[in-house]
């Protein structure tokens, strides 16, 4: 597949794919194959994360293979907790992160934890509108979350699930 069949939107290059001879679920797969820019909040997950992208199929195999143990120190300093909270709300007990930092990486389920909290910071930064604004909401206890923070709250998947749903109350004012 050529550069430029990358930039055309996926159906043009479904077509072309197909004149070429493809048939057309081969050409389907090829015209998204997550090579292509990642998305703008992915993008900003990964930066958040400090982790290198180049589409979002790097970002899966990233996780899959387990991200560096230094992401847990990058993402702790920009949501401006300490370790044991971070560790608290990724789940994962403060000696068992000392034993990645060791062994340099951390396992694949760890890994989807803390993009997990990455992902909540991202979303608090877009509805709240600075880093600032961000970080204190979601260490400030909230009575929509039965008077946790969201980062206590978000230690489980529906629980995280319930804090994003609450993020976008709050971007489309509903009283929560």
């Amino acid at each position: 597949m050529t550069t430029a069949t990358l930039t055309r939107k996926p159906r043009e290059t479904v077509r072309v794919l197909a004149e070429q001879g493809r048939d057309r679920s081969t050409a389907k797969a090829a015209a998204w194959d997550g090579s292509a820019a990642l998305p703008p909040y992915w993008a900003a997950v990964s930066k958040v994360i400090g982790i290198k992208h180049t589409g979002l199929h790097t970002v899966v195999a990233q996780i899959r293979a387990g991200l560096p143990a230094t992401t847990i120190q990058f993402l702790q300093r920009q949501i401006g907790i300490t370790n044991s909270q971070l560790a608290a709300a990724v789940n994962i007990p403060g000696r068992t992160l000392s034993r990645r930092a060791r062994a340099g990486r951390l396992h694949a389920d760890e890994s989807e934890r803390v993009v997990r909290i990455a992902r909540l910071f991202i979303r608090a930064v877009q509805v709240l509108g600075d880093n600032d604004r961000a970080r204190q909401w979601l260490k400030t206890p909230k009575r929509a979350l039965a008077g946790v923070t969201p980062l206590e709250y978000a230690d489980t998947e529906p629980g995280a699930e319930e804090v994003l749903n609450l993020l976008g109350r709050l971007e489309h004012g509903v009283f929560t």
